[in-house]
Parts: structure tokens; C-alpha cells; sequence
């Protein structure tokens, strides 16, 4: 096609991710040293029930799709609809135009996010990454050589993207403001306000990894492990906060807090 155009999470993190420091930020000690004595055998609980919180940002998560092995809500929700990819426990690897198709969930004309943690083989050119018009028009967000894009609208910084490496992209839109923001990893890429509705769900189907009928040829093969909507508008310090976690945490219990002496 030719176009023209907070202490203690910093902490988290690293146990969210299996790498423990060796000496957590400095602001960590101090809470720990303010509790009352407990034994060292406590500590793991202590680590649990913290990660057992959840964020602003996980309460207000409405359909979570962890590709184990099936395309089911972990929210007993709808479940996607595989194009022709396969599915693993580790995630589901799609071909050109094999990604998802999600019924049910998006409405017209109202506030959303949606959270994705995939890669592409190829980043070169435009790469087709969420079609909100039913796959009847050649607007949507793509990877438009390695940058973030809402075509036909605004272009972020380069580099967004890069073959064959995982990336973290959240899409937010407010209804009233019109105002449609991009993070990859965590970082802003642009916010645009979207007068011409070029991000509003036109029929309440959304389609990932895989082009229009309009134009056709702008997909790539790859792969997505994580997937997650939300029913509002996500603030970029709750997108800083969000991780592609792969499982539903349950909220802490009191017997747990208890038990770690909090």
C-alpha cells in the first residue's frame, strides 16, 4: 500500500520477574526493619502476601486471556477465536493473517484499554497489530516500521518494535476526550485525539494480528502470550504499574497478613 505519511514495587518487579537483588532499594529496609520480629522462615510469606495485592490497574481488568494451552477468559468470559495459529502452553504462535478475533467484549462508543505482550517476526513496512472496524477498513493500529501507529493518524519514535522481540503494548481511549494514548513497555509512544474515531470499535469485534479485507498483506507472523482488556480509560502511572503476569492473583487474606505480622 502507498501511504504518505512505588519503593516497595520497584522491589516487586524484580520478584515478579524471578530476579531477586541482592540488596533490595534502600527504602525496602527501612518498612522491614519497622515491623515487629519475626522469624526468617516468615519472609517468603512476607513476599507473598505483598504480591498478592492488587493493583488499581488488575481490579479494573475485565477479560485476561493467558494462551495456556486455550483461548479461554480467565474471567469465565468469551474466549478467542484462533485464525489458524497454534496453541502451546507457553503462548499461541500465529502465522500472516492466523492471529485472534474477540466477540463480545468491546462496545461501541465507550472507554476502554487493551494490554498485549507479543512479538513479530517482521517489523518492516506496516504490520497489522488491532483492527477495530471489523477488518472492513484499512484503519488501525499497526507496527509501521518498528514505530507505533493509528492510521492514518499520528507515527511515534522508531524503535518501538523490533524482530522477533517481545514487546508490551497498552492502548487506552477515553469516550468523552477522544483521546487515544500508546505505551510499549511501559513508555508513551504518542496520544492523539481521535476526533475521527479511527480507535472506536465499530461492531464490538476486535481482530489482532491480522489485516483488513480492504487492503490485505499487512501481517506477520509471531507470536502473543498475555492479552487483557479493561472496561476504563488506564492512567499512564497504572500502565507503569501493569506486567504481562500470566496468572490471576488472588487478593490477600486476613490470615495471610496475620501470619506475616502485618
Amino acid at each position: 500500500m502507498n501511504r504518505t505519511h512505588s519503593d516497595i514495587p520497584g522491589w516487586l518487579e524484580y520478584c515478579c520477574a524471578g530476579k531477586v537483588p541482592v540488596h533490595p532499594p534502600q527504602p525496602t529496609v527501612i518498612l522491614m526493619r519497622r515491623l515487629r520480629p519475626f522469624r526468617l522462615a516468615a519472609a517468603p510469606l512476607l513476599a507473598a502476601a505483598f504480591l498478592a495485592i492488587p493493583s488499581s490497574a488488575a481490579q479494573a481488568q475485565t477479560h485476561l486471556y493467558t494462551f495456556q494451552n486455550n483461548l479461554n477468559d480467565a474471567f469465565a468470559g468469551p474466549a478467542l477465536t484462533g485464525l489458524g495459529g497454534t496453541l502451546s502452553a507457553s503462548g499461541y504462535t500465529f502465522g500472516a493473517n492466523q492471529g485472534l478475533t474477540l466477540s463480545g467484549v468491546f462496545v461501541t462508543n465507550t472507554d476502554y484499554s487493551i494490554a498485549i505482550n507479543s512479538r513479530f517476526d517482521a517489523t518492516n513496512g506496516y504490520r497489522k497489530i488491532v483492527d477495530f472496524k471489523d477488518r472492513a477498513s484499512d484503519n488501525g493500529y499497526y507496527n509501521y516500521s518498528t514505530a507505533t501507529n493509528l492510521y492514518p493518524a499520528p507515527v511515534g519514535p522508531a524503535g518501538a518494535y523490533a524482530n522477533n522481540t517481545m514487546a508490551f503494548t497498552v492502548l487506552t481511549r477515553n469516550e468523552a476526550s477522544k483521546l487515544f494514548s500508546v505505551y510499549v513497555n511501559g513508555v508513551l509512544q504518542f496520544s492523539y485525539t481521535d476526533t475521527p474515531e479511527y480507535a472506536n470499535f465499530t461492531v464490538g469485534t476486535a481482530h489482532f494480528f491480522v489485516d483488513d479485507f480492504a487492503t490485505g498483506g499487512e501481517a506477520s507472523a509471531g507470536f502473543v502470550d498475555y492479552l487483557a482488556t479493561y472496561d476504563r480509560e488506564l492512567s499512564a502511572s497504572e500502565v507503569g504499574d501493569l506486567r504481562p503476569l500470566r496468572s490471576v492473583v488472588p487478593e490477600p487474606t486476613t490470615n495471610a497478613l496475620v501470619a506475616v505480622g502485618l
